[in-house]
């Protein structure tokens, strides 16, 4: 594969890498969200174990898919994430709305990429 191939999966990789760290670290302060994003955020961290499984998951897919080990599974865990994040900026927190389409495009990419392995998942028998 040329270099083009990996570039989605390292960009990918490190969007989830820098923010599962920064989930620990505090690097970057959070987001500032609008009332209905605010409530939904402060409803999930209630719960107190969501978002520290959350991001560790995250930190451990964005490793994974920099180090190119295990991407179709790292792909399949973080898709229904990715789709969460896409749908939280569709519908409560539009601000947010490009860092979701640029998760979606670069998920879409990588699994294409690796149809070969991810495509027997979803056939019939």
């Amino acid at each position: 594969m040329t270099m083009v191939h990996h570039i989605p999966r390292i960009v990918l990789g490190g969007i989830f890498l820098f923010s599962g760290l920064n989930s620990f670290f505090n690097i970057v302060p959070p987001p500032i969200f609008n009332e209905q994003g605010s409530a939904f955020m402060i409803a999930l961290m209630s719960s107190k174990y969501f978002f520290p499984f959350l991001k560790g998951t995250e930190l451990i897919c964005g490793l994974l898919l920099i180090a190119n080990q295990w991407v179709p599974t790292a792909l399949l865990v973080l898709a229904p994430i990715i789709i969460n994040i896409f749908l939280f900026h569709l519908f409560l927190e539009p601000s947010g709305l490009l860092i979701g389409l640029i998760n979606i495009v670069l998920l879409g990419i990588n699994m294409a990429q690796h149809q070969d392995r991810l495509l027997p998942l979803i056939r019939r028998r």
